[in-house]
């Protein structure tokens, strides 16, 4: 017999969302015009080698 296990996940929340762009300050600039905001924060995070924008939304970033 086959028996059809269910899980089901609860979400309690998202800690953050990332997504990698070629070009950081064109992405900016239409996620400001898309959001109607500016980036909370924008820094280098040199043990990455990346630069990062980060946007508050709803209490995550």
């Amino acid at each position: 017999m086959n028996y059809l296990r269910r899980w089901y996940v609860v979400i309690r929340g998202i800690d953050h969302i990332a997504i990698a762009v070629k070009d950081l300050d064109k992405a900016v600039n239409t996620f400001n015009k898309l959001l109607s905001m500016k980036p909370s924060i924008i820094e280098e995070v040199s043990e990455e080698g990346v630069k990062v924008a980060m946007y508050t939304l709803g209490g995550i970033r």
